[in-house]
């Protein structure tokens, strides 16, 4: 199985473009049989650091350079179908041509670039832990709830501890705090009981509010009018 981001919304913001995937796709190869990983692996990659090397008009269709370098999903599912034929088939080398239906948000559309890293980590983690053998079926929004706690608790941690108020880790745990938020509000819709995680909550935005209060405090100190 192959993860992919998908699902992008386009969105301006003072005058500048960007990009944001609000759901995956999920492409299915084939199985590889346990004493064949290695060499699947090793092949998925060899095959991988030559394909991205091409540039230019060497990136077109046709021979070996069929594949390019965007490295769009259907681009790596080629890359695995290749590998597996060669680990598995005892196949000779060849090119499988990939097909399209992802979207282009590659970095030569320009805009902000996409930080896609957790993004393709967290849909993943949601596959996995929503396959038949899993019984809970809201395990992952629960487990990213957590992790959205754990977050913004450390955050919260390097604040006090700095004696800072840090604007980009403000920030940062503002956006942690509502993604918390979001998880539990769309799980209590579900009759989940999500008592915990609305404690934790407010406390780490009473603690954030407290940080905040304090650095403004000390920032006006410094503003005073001097004494005539």
């Amino acid at each position: 199985w192959l993860a992919a981001k998908d699902k992008w919304t386009f969105a301006v913001h003072n005058r500048i473009f960007h990009s944001n995937s609000c759901g995956y796709s999920v492409i299915q190869n084939d199985s590889v049989p346990v004493e064949n990983f290695p060499v699947f692996c090793n092949q998925f990659n060899a095959i991988f650091e030559k394909a991205i090397l091409q540039r230019g008009d060497r990136r077109s269709a046709g021979g070996d350079n069929g594949r390019g370098h965007q490295r769009t999903p259907q681009f790596i599912s080629s890359i695995l179908t290749d590998a597996f034929h060669f680990s598995v088939n005892n196949s000779a080398s060849q090119t499988t041509q990939p097909r399209g239906g992802a979207t282009d948000v590659g970095v030569h559309t320009g805009g902000i670039p996409r930080s896609t890293c957790w993004s393709i980590i967290a849909a993943s983690l949601r596959f996995l832990l929503r396959l038949p053998k899993f019984k809970d079926i809201f395990l992952f929004e629960f487990f990213k709830a957590d992790f959205d706690v754990w977050v913004a608790e450390d955050f919260l941690s390097k604040l006090s501890s700095q004696n800072s108020g840090n604007s980009t880790l403000i920030n940062a745990t503002m956006d942690v705090l509502s993604s918390l938020a979001l998880y539990s509000s769309s799980l209590a819709e579900k009759g989940q009981d999500v008592s915990r995680l609305e404690m934790k909550c407010k406390s780490c935005r009473t603690l954030l509010d407290t940080i905040v209060g304090q650095k403004m405090v000390e920032n006006a100190s410094r503003l005073t009018f001097p004494d005539l």
